[in-house]
């Protein structure tokens, strides 16, 4: 596996475990997510417009 392959497969481990890691304190309030989330982790943004909208 080339080298570079293997850092887009650990990336999308780390954020994978970031994701199950969201959904569980979520699911329970008393987990603790380690290392804390990172304030544009968990940022909220508009959803976009709708076209139907009339």
């Amino acid at each position: 596996m080339a080298s570079g392959s293997h850092s887009a497969e650990s990336n999308k481990c780390k954020y994978a475990e970031k994701v199950t890691d969201y959904l569980r304190a979520y699911c329970d309030p008393s987990f603790t997510v380690e290392p804390p989330f990172e304030d544009w982790e968990v940022a909220l943004h508009r959803p976009p417009a709708l076209a139907d909208q009339a």
